[in-house]
């Protein structure tokens, strides 16, 4: 059951990483700040969320966001 869950939220942060408006991405970050309160999974979430920015976005944009989810988890740990 834990396993299934992980693969559902796995894919859920693959296609919010997809979605953009105006050149920013609200859904992925929220969705990745909800799910670090949970105490495993937080480095799959993000990875999968990267790997989905990485599909739809380019340059800058995918710079900082990957900056930003390097520093929450550094801080994290």
């Amino acid at each position: 059951m834990k396993n299934t869950r992980f693969i559902l939220l796995a894919g859920m942060s693959f296609l919010l990483g997809r979605v953009w408006l105006f050149q920013i991405n609200p859904f992925a970050i929220a969705f990745f700040a909800a799910m670090c309160a949970e105490k495993k999974g937080k480095r799959l979430i993000a990875f999968t969320i990267l790997l989905g920015m990485m599909t739809s976005a380019d340059g800058i944009e995918l710079i900082k966001y990957i900056l930003l989810f390097s520093l929450v988890l550094f801080v994290d740990y």
